[in-house]
């Protein structure tokens, strides 16, 4: 049985066009604008690079964007960069909105679980 079509959208729905902010602009798979800075490895590490070589002469094809209409392949993966640091989920999306009185914060609690509207 075949697997089914991959999509963006059938990932995770919205999440390119609203959540990241790709270096390589806009396309059918990756957003911009959005809070989440997603860029390409511009100083790999050597060993990393061997890796891939390695992989591609065993037959294993290269892909450019492994989260793009392709998903099978080697490359380097995309990195949550900017300014040099790592951009973490809560950096990115919860840091920007901490006044709001509709999110409250509490580090002495855990959270077992997250009903959401809409969903069982």
């Amino acid at each position: 049985m075949a697997a089914p079509a991959r999509s963006p959208t059938s990932r995770c729905p919205g999440r390119p066009k609203r959540s990241e902010d790709f270096e390589d602009g806009p396309s059918h798979h990756h957003g911009a604008g959005g809070p989440m800075p997603v860029t390409r490895n511009h100083a790999p590490n050597p060993v990393s690079v061997a890796f891939v070589e390695a992989c591609e002469q065993y037959g294993i094809p290269h892909n450019d964007d492994c989260d793009g209409e392709e998903i099978l392949g080697v490359n380097l993966p995309h990195l949550n960069i900017r300014d040099g640091r790592r951009v973490s989920a809560w950096t990115a999306f919860v840091q920007p909105v901490l006044g709001s009185p509709l999110l409250t914060v509490d580090r002495r609690r855990a959270l077992r679980r997250l009903p959401l509207a809409g969903t069982a």
